[in-house]
């Protein structure tokens, strides 16, 4: 009897669906809260919610299926960042699931009642 030895990848689909996130457009210096991050998970496995991208920092409240999630542009920051809402099976590495969104943080010019820009 010959023995033979073969590789194979197996592809197995994960459990998580995380719904998409629309983008946001805050004002500079303002802080974004609550922001909602929903997705559902066929089992009773703890997830890891993270967010990453830059010139932010976010903070996920309850982790349970679904999440609020506050969203802090770094200190007069303007411009586009792409935001990704990342959700990982704690016991399966390997099952997770993201979403992108789009944070554009812009400039507000306050214009008096006399017509005239603040400086």
């Amino acid at each position: 009897m010959v023995d033979r030895n073969g590789d194979a990848v197996i592809h197995v689909n994960g459990n998580l669906i995380f719904a998409p996130m629309s983008d946001r457009t805050p004002p500079v210096n303002t802080s974004l809260t609550g922001v909602p991050g929903v997705w559902h998970d066929d089992d009773s496995n703890p997830n890891v919610v993270s967010v990453s991208g830059e010139h932010f920092s976010a903070v996920v409240h309850d982790r349970s299926l679904g999440a609020n999630i506050d969203i802090t542009p770094e200190t007069d920051f303007a411009g586009i960042s792409p935001v990704t809402v990342r959700e990982t099976d704690k016991d399966h590495p390997s099952d997770t699931v993201s979403t992108p969104s789009t944070l554009n943080v812009v400039r507000v010019e306050k214009i008096f009642v006399d017509g005239f820009k603040s400086n």
